[in-house]
């Protein structure tokens, strides 16, 4: 594992563009099994309250768990610093903040979503 004097000096390089490319702290989402173990990653979010909020509204949202990653991006592709050459998957957070919304509104009856002032 890295000393800390590593990940000080990564942090100094969040936003910073090496050509197309840059260093963000990004939250990975994953999956875990019964001990707690990270078994499979979901992907990367921006946003680590809508990373937060995708893990708890999955099946068996028990075995979900969020965790800070720096990221090196362009965007499109992404690499987990200090970790694997396998790319990893990248979420558009508007689009999963949407579907969130969706999903949370749907367990609402229709007498908790007038006394929130929410319409369909």
């Amino acid at each position: 594992m890295a000393d800390k004097s590593f990940y000080v000096e990564l942090a100094d390089l969040v936003g910073a563009e090496l050509s197309n490319f840059k260093v963000l702290q990004m939250t990975e989402v994953y999956q875990t099994n019964e001990d707690g173990r990270k078994v499979t990653s979901l992907g990367f979010f921006k946003d680590e309250d809508i990373a937060k909020a995708f893990s708890k509204v999955q099946i068996n949202a028990n075995y979900h768990q969020t965790s800070p990653a720096f990221v090196l991006t362009n965007g499109l592709v992404g690499y987990v610093i200090n970790n694997s050459v396998e790319p990893i998957k990248l979420f558009d957070d508007e689009e999963e903040m949407v579907k969130i919304r969706e999903k949370i509104l749907s367990k609402l009856s229709p007498e908790e979503q007038h006394i929130l002032g929410i319409k369909k």
